[in-house]
């Protein structure tokens, strides 16, 4: 059984670059010899499972980014050829199963966490809580004041 880290890279994947010069070559958006050369650049990485989950990671991100440029038949093909790479991957899906149900654990807990503040700030005019003191007596009393120091 395989396992991968399933983190984010700490440097952006070459097949950033490869996409983004494909997407504003001669003719801009991914078409279908576009979106067959980033076929061809992810099936040169198999079987390195590692290198290739990064580079879908960077995909799914430039699409997202091709999207929000408005271009959605492109990033709809760049997600079918992420989505096309899932058969690759059928030794890791456990791990995915796994992280996945720790990360629903973990957003349930904080769901259910209680986010009322004890703490209230007073209102102006409402009698102090019990067991708090005055602000005055906080300041230092004047009668024990040193004299100036006389020269």
């Amino acid at each position: 059984m395989t396992d991968i880290d399933l983190g984010i890279p700490a440097q952006p994947h070459k097949i950033t670059e490869t996409a983004y010069h494909l997407y504003g070559g001669s003719s801009p958006g991914i078409g279908d010899e576009e979106a067959q050369a980033l076929q061809q650049e992810l099936d040169a990485m198999y079987p390195d499972l590692q290198e290739a989950y990064y580079a879908l990671l960077a995909l799914t991100a430039f699409a997202l980014f091709v999207k929000q440029q408005g271009d959605e038949p492109s990033s709809q093909r760049l997600m079918a050829i992420v989505r096309a790479q899932a058969p690759h991957f059928e030794s890791v899906k456990h791990q995915v199963a796994d992280q996945n149900n720790s990360l629903k654990e973990q957003f349930s807990k904080l769901a259910a966490l209680d986010t009322s503040s004890d703490k209230v700030a007073p209102k102006f005019g409402a009698d102090a809580p019990k067991g708090s003191l005055k602000a005055s007596s906080l300041l230092p009393n004047p009668a024990l004041r040193r004299p100036p120091h006389r020269k």
